[in-house]
Order: structure tokens, then sequence, then C-alpha cells
């Protein structure tokens, strides 16, 4: 239980980074801002939402059963399409099992369709392996109601 929720932990943090148009950037320019909320529910119950709705910032909640946790992250472009998010606040709501350190940093890249977008690479500086294992994978843009 707690290697999934590190993984979901990681999920949050680097999933949902979506980019605003499906452009590739080139080799030496940095990708286009993140935009919109995406989600992914795996099958062993974890829904991880990334929220792109805030210049520069990443908002991922992770959440099991009733248990939350909700990473807000300054999220910084890369060169070649990679993202980093270095975390500045966390909450664990009803005693999520995992908490990640203040120091919590992950990088991602993305391939972003018209309604989806597939986070590859992630690497994190805590609980990588099973973090890589939740995170990665397609995302749903999360339709308004």
């Amino acid at each position: 239980m707690a290697r999934l929720l590190s993984a979901l932990v990681a999920v949050l943090l680097v999933g949902g980074w979506a980019v605003a148009e499906d452009k590739k950037p080139a080799d030496d320019k940095k990708a286009d801002a993140p935009t919109g909320v995406w989600v992914k529910k795996t099958d062993e119950g974890l829904t991880l939402q990334l929220d792109f709705t805030k210049k520069d910032v990443l908002v991922t909640t992770v959440t099991v059963e009733d248990k939350k946790l909700v990473i807000t992250s300054k999220l910084t472009a890369g060169k070649d399409g990679k993202w980093t998010a270095k975390a500045t606040k966390v909450e664990n709501k009803n005693d999520f099992p995992v908490t990640p350190k203040d120091d919590y940093e992950f990088s991602f890249k993305l391939k972003v369709e018209k309604d989806a977008v597939t986070v590859s690479a992630f690497e994190a500086n805590e609980n990588q392996e099973e973090a890589r294992t939740a995170v990665e994978g397609e995302y749903k843009k999360k339709e308004d109601k």
C-alpha cells in the first residue's frame, strides 16, 4: 500500500502537464506552458489529477478512498520538451499514507493530443520507481461540468 501511495504522489506531481497546443519544441527551445486539468484513474483505485490552470504552477491531487494528497509545485519548462516541478506546498488530508519531503522535485516529458496527454521519462528525487509506475501513462482532459 505504501508503494502504491508513493507512486500516486509521484503521479500527481508529474503527470498533469499538458501543453496548450500540440507543438513539438525545437531541441533548443522551451516547451509551451501547460494548461487545463488532466485525470488518470488506476486499476488499484487511485485517481491522479494534474491541474495547470495557474501560470507556472502544477497542483497534483492524488486520491485513494477518502484519503487525499495535494501537492502544489512551481513548474518550469526545460529543453527538449522536459518539465520540472518543485513542491512549494504539501497537504495530507485524512491520513494519506505517503507524504513527500519539502524538497520534493520531479521531471517528465509530455506528448499532447487533442483530449489526452501522455507522461513519460519521469524522474524524481525520492520514490522514483514507485512513482514512475503510477505517474507515467495517459491522462484524459477533465470535462467542465
